[in-house]
């Protein structure tokens, strides 16, 4: 029996190149981003995402709403124990990031992207016109 029967259930094959893991909060679901330590040649992915979708019964809404519990906070049992032997794993280097964080980087990665394709594109225009 396997020391991580979570994660050969996930299909993550190569344990030994886990490096690092994230958790993202959603609105409905949660999202969790394993990374692996490979070379740059690798033909093979650095990373995977997993989707695990959140239980929302009409109990569970009125539950939550009784107790005043955030859904952020409530995972599903695969979730917890796939984050449970990735903790033990990477000696618990994790990062969980909510929604609105996660938002704000991706905005902040777009702009660096765009800055870079716009001066591009406006060197490119200037070598055209002095052609």
């Amino acid at each position: 029996m396997s020391k991580y029967p979570m994660l050969e259930e996930m299909g993550i094959k190569a344990i030994d190149e886990i490096s690092h893991f994230k958790v993202e909060h959603g609105k409905h679901a949660d999202v969790l981003k394993i990374c692996f330590s490979r070379p740059d040649d690798s033909k093979r992915s650095s990373s995977k995402k997993f989707t695990f979708v959140r239980n929302h019964s009409a109990l569970n809404l009125q539950y939550d709403l009784q107790h005043h519990m955030k859904g952020a906070e409530k995972r599903c049992d695969r979730l917890e124990r796939a984050i449970a032997e990735l903790t033990e794993l990477t000696g618990g280097e994790s990062q969980v990031i909510d929604q609105p964080t996660k938002i704000v980087e991706d905005l902040n990665q777009m702009e660096i992207v765009m800055r870079a394709k716009i001066a591009e594109m406006r060197s490119l225009v200037e070598t055209l016109k002095n052609a």
